[in-house]
């Protein structure tokens, strides 16, 4: 599992930009490697703007991998091309790749493969795979020159899409598992992505290919919703300010989801909800609440014991926040319902504009403080 690596990520760069990426402008640096065992040639120019990686002889690995097609993976310990994938709103893996030579009998379907490697990096016949085609074909006609190629990964979809395969190696424990509970299991904590000039259940003999590769990129920022506010918040004892942001995923309730990081570790919390925001904000302990209080507005607070309207959670080693109340379809966060916590118990409705913060305690900073995020605002 590398789930740990992905929230830190997630915290050191901002939260509106991609999950990962490599441009390969100075080193091939999370080493990927054809099934773990040739490292891939860097090159510093030839590539689609700066370097590039190139693989030789890329098919039908053969032999003790037991696999069925070459699979081109980071192999660097501790690389971000891992995680639960749905907690991070991921959605589209992109790259560009350049055919040099090769051919194959039937043509071969480029594939994109999310795995799970069942705790043995690199050993191949335990491992799971969810499989998608990329939309192009290699073979004796294809054009050269590079070819810009973007996947859709639904991360959010509770079943296997359209278009997806899904299936386990002999050795693997989940052998028999149907394809949407695999779909769940992989998407939730994969432990690699790799590229493959075809689907690792593909039945029939596959080509050998020259293959270059560049700009390889795991993107969430299509997902994410809502303008922030009160941005940065104020730096709390961790020495990082909590950040407040939200997908479109939850597939109850409002179909908001929010998720936080840079929090104090073992500090609990919970979202508020307000009909208008205001920047500065109003100081109170340590941070400064940005929603607007009077003239008509209201503020609701997710704290509300038993059910829905319950956010409450805590931030973990990684400063990410965790959900500790059942509320939440990825364990982290908080899938907001439709339900607002105010007198009357108004909802939420297409075309409401509403306003959100996380309000935390910090007691590192001194016994009985608190800090806020930034603010979220977010039109359903």
């Amino acid at each position: 599992m590398k789930y740990s690596l992905l929230v830190a990520a997630a915290i050191l760069s901002p939260a509106w930009a991609q999950v990962a990426s490599e441009d390969f402008n100075t080193a091939n640096t999370h080493v990927w490697s054809l099934n773990g065992q040739m490292t891939a040639t860097y090159n510093a120019t030839g590539g689609n703007g700066g370097g590039m990686i190139s693989v030789t002889g890329v098919g039908n690995p053969g032999g003790a991998t037991n696999l069925s097609v070459d699979l081109l993976i980071p192999t660097q310990a501790g690389h971000p091309w891992a995680g639960d994938f749905r907690a991070f709103g991921v959605n589209t893996f992109s790259f560009d790749r350049e055919w040099v030579q090769g051919g194959s009998p039937f043509g071969d379907a480029e594939h994109i493969i999310l795995a799970d490697d069942n705790g043995t990096p690199n050993i191949f016949n335990d491992d799971a795979f969810l499989a998608a085609p990329t939309g192009t074909f290699l073979g004796f006609g294809t054009p050269p020159g590079w070819t810009p190629i973007s996947v859709a990964i639904p991360s959010a979809d509770m079943t296997l899409p359209a278009g997806w395969e899904a299936g386990t190696m002999p050795n693997n424990p989940n052998n028999g598992l149907d394809p949407d509970g695999l779909w769940n299991l992989i998407i939730t904590d994969v432990d690699y992505i790799a590229v493959a000039v075809n689907s690792p259940f593909n039945m029939f003999p596959v080509g050998t290919h020259d293959l270059n590769y560049d700009n390889f990129l795991l993107d969430n920022s299509a997902q994410q919703v809502g303008t922030p506010f009160c941005d940065p918040a104020t730096t709390n004892s961790s020495g990082n300010s909590a950040n407040l942001f939200g997908f479109m995923n939850n597939p109850g309730g409002s179909g908001l989801h929010l998720d936080a990081n840079g929090g104090p570790t073992g500090e609990f919390g919970y979202f508020l909800i307000g009909t208008a925001s205001v920047e500065p904000g109003v100081m109170i302990s340590d941070g400064f609440l940005c929603l607007a209080q009077g003239g008509g507005n209201a503020i609701g607070r997710y704290n509300v014991t038993g059910g829905s309207l319950s956010g409450i959670g805590s931030f973990d080693a990684a400063g990410a926040f965790q959900n500790l109340v059942g509320t939440s379809t990825t364990g982290l966060g908080y899938d907001v319902p439709s339900t607002i916590p105010v007198p009357g118990s108004p909802m939420i409705m297409a075309g409401d504009t509403y306003h959100f913060q996380l309000w935390y305690r910090d007691t590192p900073s001194g016994a009985g403080n608190s800090n806020f995020s930034n603010g979220l605002s977010v039109t359903f």
